[in-house]
C-alpha cells in the first residue's frame, strides 16, 4: 500500500515541485491550496504519513491549520513538515515545534533533503502504523482469552454444581442402602423368626398337639406372614419410589446438558 502524503500549498507550482522531486519514490499525493481545504480533506481521510504544510497561507497559515488538525485525536499521529521561505529563526523554530511540527524545510529546497527528510517520517509512520496494528490484535487477543476465561468459568461453576447434586444423590442413596438394611436386618429378621420357631415346633409336636394348639401355632404362621408380606410390599413400594427419583433426576440433568449445549452454540 502506498505511502500517502498531503501537500498544503497556496501555490500550485510549489505543489507540482514537491509532487516531482517525491514522484519516484512511490508516493501517493494529495492537493491542498489553502489550510481550510487541507483540513476538509483530512476529515475524509485520515490514513495520511505525512504532512507538508506551507507556513504562510492566506487567511489561515500553517501553524493556525496544524493547530486544527491536532485537535482531532486520529490526527495527532501524522507527523507534519512545515515549508518556509524565511530563515530558521529561533522563535518561528519554537513557534512551529509548538503546534506540532516534526521538522522544517526551507524553500527553495533542495530535492535530496526533501526525499531524505520525507522518506525517514514515512518510515517512522509506516512502523507506527504497523505497532498500532499489533497493539489491535493484542487488544483482540486479550478480549478473546478474557471470554475463553469466562467460558472456562461457567463451565467449572456447572461441572460443580453438578458434582454437588451427585454428591447428594450418593448421600440419598447412602441412606436409602442404610435403610434398606435396617429393614432387612430387624423389621423382617423378627418375624421370620417367629415364624420359623412357630413353624418348627408345628412339624416337630404335630402329633402330640391338640387341636386348639395347632390352631394358635397355624395362626401365628398366618399372621407373621402377613405381616412379612405388607413389609416386602412396602419395601418394593419404598424401591418403586426411589426408582422414580432417580429416573427424574437423570431426565433433569439430560435436560440442564442439553440447554447448556444449545447456550454455548449460540
Amino acid at each position: 500500500m502506498a505511502v500517502k502524503i498531503l501537500l498544503v500549498d497556496d501555490n500550485d507550482n510549489n505543489l507540482l515541485s514537491m509532487e516531482v522531486a517525491l514522484e519516484k519514490e512511490g508516493y501517493a499525493f494529495s492537493r491542498a491550496t489553502s489550510g481550510r481545504e487541507a483540513l476538509r480533506i483530512l476529515l475524509k481521510e485520515d490514513d495520511f504519513s505525512l504532512i507538508l504544510l506551507d507556513v504562510k497561507m492566506p487567511i489561515m497559515d500553517g501553524y493556525e491549520t496544524a493547530g486544527l488538525i491536532y485537535q482531532r485525536d486520529k490526527l495527532r499521529q501524522i507527523p507534519i513538515i512545515f515549508i518556509t521561505a524565511h530563515d530558521y529563526e529561533e522563535a518561528a523554530m519554537f513557534k512551529g515545534y509548538e503546534a506540532g511540527a516534526v521538522d522544517f524545510i526551507r524553500k527553495p529546497f533542495n530535492p535530496d533533503m526533501l526525499r531524505s527528510k520525507v522518506a525517514v517520517f514515512a518510515e517512522l509512520n509506516k512502523k507506527n502504523q504497523l505497532l498500532r496494528k499489533q497493539e489491535e490484535k493484542l487488544q483482540a487477543i486479550n478480549l478473546d482469552l478474557m471470554q475463553l476465561n469466562q467460558e472456562l468459568e461457567q463451565r467449572v461453576l456447572e461441572r460443580t454444581i453438578e458434582l454437588e447434586n451427585q454428591n447428594h444423590e450418593l448421600r440419598a442413596l447412602n441412606i436409602s442402602k442404610d435403610k434398606f438394611l435396617t429393614v432387612i436386618s430387624h423389621d423382617l429378621r423378627n418375624p421370620l423368626t417367629a415364624l420359623l420357631a412357630s413353624s418348627e415346633n408345628l412339624n416337630r409336636n404335630a402329633e402330640s398337639l391338640k387341636p386348639e394348639q395347632v390352631k394358635m401355632f397355624s395362626g401365628i404362621i398366618r399372621k407373621t406372614s402377613t405381616k412379612i408380606l405388607d413389609q416386602l410390599n412396602e419395601l418394593v413400594e419404598w424401591a418403586k419410589k426411589i426408582s422414580a427419583k432417580k429416573l427424574l433426576s437423570i431426565r433433569k440433568d439430560s435436560n440442564y446438558a442439553k440447554e447448556s449445549r444449545f447456550r454455548s452454540n449460540y
